[in-house]
């Protein structure tokens, strides 16, 4: 009774004292992709915050007068490894020099958990630009030809916008090229608004190119302005005009007979306040081809572009129970953000466990790439040579016109060491020991003819066994408890597709009377209910792709047309600026209805 007594208390003072996790100390650090750079060209700066905490601000850049400065997004990586809470953010710069010199780069700052951290200063040399351009000009003798381009009556100045191919592929990069052309001075920086791009992901690609051309006999200072664009469904889809706003001087009809002209236009534009111009370029049109039904893998997700996959293990030798660190990196050109997790089979010699993610998008040479970074823990159960299991990983190559998969080989790793042992030794006696025990027992009585059952809260009674079941029943039950949260957290597909109703429930009670922002706020609902219950890829998803994996699951074809009939009245009020007449409580409601009849639930 003495050892189940003490057992109970060791088992209580131990979840009691569960280890939590540490946090990693802050450091910040600052570094350049090269420190000799020419006029025309730029750099690359790129700050990094390790830190315990999951969230950072963003630091606070020194005064960079010398260039233009452009942030190029950033990448973050969270793990949790051996109860250490560790978040790498990296912040992304590109920086254009102004002028030739040597210039120091001063130290960033940031404040985490009330502390300020700096990194440290970075010099920069800037030399003049090379005699051979580094990015080819057009041709002096052929005007711009691109579609879009306005010229106002007798100004020489003017805009294009234009795009690298007429047709593409869903989730397929096409890069919108946007041309200022300035012949003449301008009274202040014009001021440019890029055109609304709905059903596009949009990527910046920095730095803005400056380059001189000669059209006409009159000579331009040419500005571009280069933006990635990354379609999500099939269709042709228009981009509406780009528009700049400009202030020139106004043209004076009588300069020849100024008696002032001696002093020439610079004197006489003191009072100029300038003409006002709005040029606004032409809609553009791209025709987006559906990704082929023919050859697609089963994990395909939408993703488009030409990728690697690679895996590599910390590790290959380790002790029973200890972990083994998997990292698997997708690198290649296309949409990085969405690429998902490469998928694995499972296996019984290992606990698996997700360690982190982590991505870097870069622009360079105007084409967006990058990485993205998984990292999964293996802990072998029992000692033993195991095979971890190889990584697959599916994308489009719009070049060849064809499905890929990737696959990863198989990494050999040996566990060393006995298989952990739990059970408590049992207490063994030898035969002097067991006649030393007999020759302590009294018999009280020997006739137990007289000896009666007594119930109660003896020694024996309810109270005893109830005082012995508790603690073994809340012991076995947090067992089950913990058993079942490994196996939810090794199952994110499985977990995704069993919350995606409650979480489409919880965003439609959130609808207001705000027709416009309702019906944006529908069509991501709906569309994010499908790529949770179907574990898809919000890119890339048309609508033939959702009728057939509604069908699959035997969901009848009404309820199929009500769900995707909803979902394009909400797409078409949003794009469009109509709501159909209803209000967003009354469409909120409809969409309850079509996702219970989906769900099979009675409301």
């Amino acid at each position: 009774m003495r050892m189940r007594f003490r057992l109970i208390v060791i088992l209580a003072v131990a979840l009691a004292f569960w280890p939590i996790g540490s946090r990693a100390a802050t450091t910040m650090t600052a570094s350049v992709d090269k420190t000799n750079v020419s006029m025309g060209s730029y750099l690359t700066l790129t700050i990094t915050v390790e830190s315990g905490e999951q969230q950072v601000p963003t630091p606070q850049l020194p005064e960079l007068s010398a260039f233009d400065v452009y942030s190029s997004g950033q990448s973050q990586n969270i793990s949790w490894i051996n109860g250490n809470l560790s978040s790498s953010i990296s912040f992304t710069y590109i920086l254009s020099p102004k002028r030739e010199g040597q210039f120091v780069i001063a130290a960033a700052t940031v404040n985490v958990g009330g502390q300020s951290y700096a990194s440290t200063p970075i010099t920069v040399n800037v030399m003049p630009a090379r005699t051979a351009p580094t990015t080819p000009s057009p041709p002096a003798s052929a005007p711009p030809s691109a579609e879009g381009a306005q010229r106002p009556h007798d100004r020489q100045i003017f805009i294009t916008a234009e795009l690298d191919r007429e047709s593409a592929y869903v989730n397929q990069p096409v890069t919108y090229i946007f041309r200022f052309y300035q012949g003449e001075p301008l009274l202040g920086n014009p001021e440019y608004t890029r055109p609304s791009l709905p059903g596009f992901w949009v990527e910046d690609l920095p730095p803005q190119r400056k380059f001189t051309t000669v059209t006409g006999n009159v000579r331009y200072e040419v500005t571009e302005i280069r933006t990635a664009l990354f379609p999500t469904d099939a269709g042709v889809k228009a981009i509406s005009p780009a528009e700049v706003k400009a202030t020139v001087r106004s043209r004076r009809r009588t300069r020849v007979r100024d008696p002032f002209g001696f002093f020439g236009d610079d004197f006489l534009s003191l009072g100029d306040r300038g003409e006002s111009l709005n040029l606004v370029t032409k809609s553009l049109k791209l025709n987006v081809l559906p990704l082929p039904t023919e050859g697609r893998p089963d994990d395909f997700s939408g993703v488009v572009g030409q990728y690697t996959l690679d895996a590599r293990a910390d590790v290959r030798t380790v002790n029973v129970g200890d972990p083994i660190t998997v990292t698997v990196t997708v690198t290649g050109e296309g949409n990085v953000k969405s690429v998902p997790a490469p998928r694995f089979d499972s296996s019984a010699a290992f606990r698996t466990l997700p360690a982190g993610t982590s991505e870097q998008i870069a622009t360079s040479d105007y084409k967006v790439s990058g990485k993205k970074v998984y990292e999964y823990v293996f802990v072998p159960q029992r000692p033993g040579t195991y095979r971890v299991p190889s990584f697959s990983f599916s994308y489009f190559d719009p070049n060849a016109r064809r499905y890929r998969t990737l696959r990863t080989d198989s990494l050999e790793v040996t566990a060393t060491g006995a298989a952990a042992d739990f059970t408590i030794p049992s207490l063994s006696l030898n035969k002097d020991q067991v006649s030393d025990l007999a020759a302590d027992v009294r018999f009280l009585k020997t006739d137990g003819s007289r000896l009666r059952l007594r119930s109660g809260i003896g020694v024996f009674g309810w109270a005893f066994w109830l005082g012995h079941a508790i603690p073994l029943m809340s012991l076995v039950g947090f067992m089950v408890w913990r058993r079942r949260e490994l196996a939810i957290a090794a199952d994110p597909v499985g977990r995704r597709r069993r919350s995606a109703y409650r979480t489409a429930l919880a965003q439609l009670s959130l609808a207001t009377g705000d027709r416009s922002n309702t019906a944006d706020n529908l069509a991501t609902t709906l569309l994010q209910y499908y790529c949770d219950r179907f574990n898809r890829a919000a890119s890339g998803v048309h609508r033939e792709e959702m009728r057939n994996d509604f069908t699959r699951e035997g969901i009848p074809t009404a309820h199929i047309e009500d769900f995707l009939t909803l979902l394009d009245e909400c797409d078409r009020s949003r794009y469009a600026g109509t709501s159909g007449g209803q209000s967003g409580g009354a469409v909120a409601d409809r969409a309850r209805q079509v996702l219970a009849r989906l769900e099979g639930v009675s409301r």
